[in-house]
């Protein structure tokens, strides 16, 4: 899964739906939504004309974008290209290329304290809103190294907000960002851990 300058798509749900009047079926969908090098892979299908579509999720400015796409190269169902698979058929170079203006970035920074030592293990996630405690609004995630560093990826031309907080002292400051093609590293403060009271 490849966005449209070929960089691997990370968070993605691929399908795969049979060909039927009038509209396709969904026969297949993946179980994964994280993909390290954008690859994906369906087995057990039986003989017949397929199609292929993948879901993405991002707070778009643009509301005409679309976050459903389909192979090979289109955001359109009429102009998705059907696969045929025969009898005890292997059928590979199935990328799925993004259209143009479909682009990622990583976002990277790092999580510190109030005095500017590195986090380590903070957790760090990407949201559409300021105050988000649900999953299903969660864009990317993960957790920082040990010098406090994190890498998200995101949509070129989608607003987020980025999220940080630790089991210890609890949650940082978001910090909204609008991203580009090119972005500038971020830093994220979590409080220091309150002293318990005696």
């Amino acid at each position: 899964i490849l966005d449209s300058e070929g960089n691997a798509i990370k968070r993605a749900k691929v399908s795969v739906l049979r060909v039927h009047r009038p509209s396709p079926v969904v026969v297949n969908r993946d179980t994964f939504d994280y993909h390290e090098n954008g690859k994906y892979e369906f087995n057990g299908l039986l003989p017949g004309r397929y199609l292929l579509s993948v879901d993405i999720r991002a707070p778009f400015l643009d509301t005409n974008k679309r976050t459903t796409l389909f192979y090979p190269t289109t955001d359109s169902l009429e102009n998705a290209t059907e696969i045929s698979i025969g009898e005890s058929e292997e059928f590979q170079n199935t990328d799925i290329n993004f259209p143009a203006d479909y682009i990622v970035r990583e976002i990277e920074g790092m999580v510190v304290w109030p005095n500017g030592v590195p986090v380590s293990k903070a957790w760090v996630f990407l949201a559409a809103a300021k105050d988000s405690d649900d999953d299903d609004n969660k864009f990317d995630w993960e957790s920082t190294d040990e010098l406090g560093r994190f890498s998200l990826q995101a949509f070129v031309g989608s607003q987020y907000w980025v999220h940080c907080s630790s089991q210890s002292s609890g949650r940082g400051e978001p910090i909204r960002i609008k991203v580009g093609k090119n972005n500038e590293t971020i830093k994220l403060v979590i409080p220091f851990p309150k002293r318990e009271q005696r």
